[in-house]
């Protein structure tokens, strides 16, 4: 890594940290949706596999990727790293090994504001040791290396051009993997069912599940005039020329969504009060009441009240922002966030609010997109005797 990118990625850490063989066709038996089919059945357990590779995304941006996998056993690759190579796997996943048989259900992950594709690893990999398909792209321009303040500004909490970008950088996502290409692993193809796909997303990427799960999306500050000609080299009304948008309110519905799980959106206001209340897709919202980036009182609540979908709302108590990021395994020493968020006064610590976010993840997914019930007491109220969470369910799951 060279000075000027860790140089960067330590700043932004105090900050935000938001922060072979035949390819199987789609007849191919899913070992996980099977496991599945009877409620008391154990999920079966896959080693974790990773694959890079890129996608075009909105306005002809390179979108990196990586993608996490159920893999065959006994396969031999390099340890995956993340955080730009400062942490290891915690699950021993390898990279570009062999997967296991699918097709498997795939869930869209979408990073936070100036983050990085990967900054939430735990979850990705608890997702593909259960039997899903994981791919995250970067949001190019909104990420720790790349961050281009012209296409998003946090300082100003202005609408900006990345809010149109994000979305369509999702669907080419799932356009690529769904479409192969001649230099992709022969496996690849038929990895992944296209009628199971799910969306989840940290932050800003909570805020762009919301939009490709049909929220509608409406400037309320930071809008330019796009028809007065000295705006023309505005980045909002490019993107809006780029992208062939016309005037908001601008719908980024996926159809090919099946259940969004957002977890600590920001920006609501951004929406259209119309586009939440007639909703249909099932969404889980999670949230922390202790975020003082994106505000409990003032993104949670108004959400969980705005939203007329089958929906869910999975509060932690005391949580921060950087409750569903892998931000603890980083060193201490690295960080004053990392020292604040990590330490034994952290309410509630990782190894108690990481487990139950992904918990809480894979019921979603595994009810939406693989018909298998939830406990009779996951998605209640009071679900969670001892613990500093608590559940509040409306129509989501019964």
């Amino acid at each position: 890594m060279s000075p000027s990118i860790r140089c960067r990625w330590l700043a932004v850490l105090g900050l935000l940290a938001a922060c072979a063989s035949p390819a199987p066709t789609a007849a191919v038996h899913d070992a996980a949706a099977a496991d599945a089919t009877a409620d008391t059945a154990a999920p079966k357990s896959y080693a974790v596999g990773v694959l890079s590779m890129e996608a075009t995304g909105a306005a002809g941006r390179t979108l990196p990727i990586t993608l996490w996998y159920p893999a065959a056993p006994g396969g031999q690759g390099e340890p995956a790293k993340y955080f730009l190579g400062l942490a290891a796997s915690p699950a021993g996943a390898l990279m570009n090994v062999p997967p296991a048989q699918g097709p498997f259900p795939l869930v869209v992950f979408s990073h936070g504001h100036q983050a990085v594709r990967d900054q939430s690893f735990f979850l990705m990999e608890a997702l593909a040791a259960h039997g899903y398909v994981v791919i995250a792209p970067d949001h190019a321009g909104n990420t720790l290396p790349d961050f281009d303040a012209t296409l998003f500004d946090l300082d100003t909490m202005t609408f900006g051009a990345m809010f149109l970008y994000r979305p369509r950088d999702i669907s080419a996502t799932i356009d690529r993997i769904l479409q192969p290409q001649p230099t992709d692993p022969t496996w690849l193809a038929g990895l992944v069912d296209p009628t199971r796909i799910g969306m989840m997303g940290h932050s800003f990427g909570a805020w762009t599940t919301l939009a490709v799960a049909g929220a509608q999306v409406a400037p309320v500050s930071g809008m330019p005039d796009c028809a007065t000609p000295t705006n023309a080299a505005d980045p909002i009304c490019k993107a809006i020329v780029e992208l062939k948008l016309g005037p908001p309110p601008w719908n980024f519905a996926d159809p090919r969504i099946k259940v969004a799980v957002p977890l600590a959106h920001c920006f609501g206001a951004h929406f259209t009060a119309d586009s939440l209340a007639t909703l249909k897709l099932p969404i889980l919202l999670q949230a922390a009441t202790a975020d003082a980036i994106c505000n409990y009182q003032k993104e949670a609540l108004p959400m969980q009240a705005a939203l007329g979908s089958p929906h869910a709302l999975l509060t932690i108590e005391g949580g921060t922002h950087m409750s569903w990021s892998n931000l603890c395994n980083l060193p201490a020493s690295m960080s004053s966030t990392v020292a604040s968020n990590c330490g034994p006064t952290a309410t509630p610590p990782d190894a108690v609010s990481h487990p139950v976010i992904a918990k809480y993840v894979l019921d979603a997914f595994d009810l939406y997109l693989r018909g298998k019930q939830p406990d009779a007491a996951d998605f209640l109220g009071g679900a969670l005797p001892g613990l500093p969470f608590e559940m509040a369910n409306k129509g989501f799951a019964k």
